[in-house]
């Protein structure tokens, strides 16, 4: 059903009425799609997603042409509640304008109760948080983020918080998570997945990834690099497969991290960096200066003395 069925009301000045009629009127049949144009909506409130429901915009959110949510509020743009099992939210760009008094002071998708909830080809920029796994509500399960694009946020592009409900199923495909405080910061939660497909973790200002509890998989082909701390492990036992290039710090500072990644870093692996395979391994002609770099990525030296080195490297 397009969205012009749908139009403003007398005496609305924005578009979060007529989209949440025609979300419930999808409901209310059973299911089904509410189809958006390629305009910008002024959202003064939020939009609840609802059972069996899919809000789908046109064009390309990732390259910002096309469905835009300009949000006015400072709450959440979008919300998932008791209702939204099985919904779809699918080609939107979630925005404040950056003039805008609630610029990094917005939400812009909340999940507070879902199962079987898929968010696809979305962008958010300027938010305090992009996308909060809040679980407020009740417990997420079986949550399909995928080629997600969070841009300039305040906090964490995407927070899956250790309060509320059990967190489970949770899998976050990223397109681009950039210059925001922390890129992903995941907490609690059994089967979860980070997982790129030719995409970027870059230019946060604190960290690309901090896992601080639960059970994670890294994995995909997947560039971290630029922030301070690429991936910071605080707690929880974590797992690194696939094309993981973190070019950046790689922190354990409790529970568990076990690579079987093909990786290099531009510094050390902390403590608690498991390598299932190899203990050492220096290839010297991975070289930057007085920095060396292992192909498998478990440690990197520091020449001091190059003559040494290379008498004892030639020891094995």
């Amino acid at each position: 059903i397009s969205i012009k069925r749908f139009p403003r009301l007398t005496g609305e000045t924005d578009d979060s009425p007529r989209i949440q009629r025609g979300i419930a009127f999808i409901a209310a049949a059973g299911g089904g799609k509410l189809v958006l144009e390629s305009v910008k909506y002024i959202l003064a409130t939020s939009i609840t997603m609802d059972i069996n429901v899919k809000l789908e915009g046109q064009g390309s959110a990732q390259w910002r042409v096309g469905t835009t949510f300009s949000y006015t509020g400072t709450g959440a743009a979008v919300v998932y509640s008791s209702g939204s099992t099985r919904s779809l939210l699918k080609g939107i760009l979630i925005k404040a304008e950056t003039n805008a008094p609630n610029y990094h002071n917005f939400t812009g998708i909340d999940i507070q109760r879902g199962e079987l909830l898929n968010i696809e080809d979305v962008t958010i920029i300027g938010a305090k948080r992009g996308i909060d796994c809040s679980g407020s509500v009740g417990a997420l399960y079986l949550i399909d983020i995928d080629e997600i694009t969070i841009l300039n946020c305040l906090e964490e592009g995407i927070l899956v918080r250790d309060t509320g409900s059990w967190k489970n199923g949770i899998r976050i495909g990223v397109k681009d998570i950039s210059d925001n405080k922390i890129g992903i910061k995941a907490s609690i939660g059994q089967g979860n997945t980070i997982e790129g497909n030719a995409s970027e973790i870059g230019r946060n200002t604190e960290a690309g990834i901090v896992l601080t509890a639960g059970n994670w998989i890294i994995k995909g082909s997947l560039w971290i690099e630029n922030s301070p701390k690429g991936i910071h492990v605080t707690g929880g036992h974590h797992t690194i497969d696939g094309e993981i290039y973190c070019i950046g710090k790689m922190i354990v500072d409790a529970g568990t991290l076990i690579s079987n990644a093909k990786q290099f870093y531009s510094s050390p692996a902390y403590k608690g960096i498991t390598n299932k395979n190899l203990k050492y391994w220096y290839s010297f002609d991975e070289t930057s200066g007085s920095f060396c770099y292992d192909r498998r990525g478990y440690k990197k030296a520091t020449i001091i003395d190059v003559a040494n080195v290379t008498r004892n490297a030639s020891n094995g």
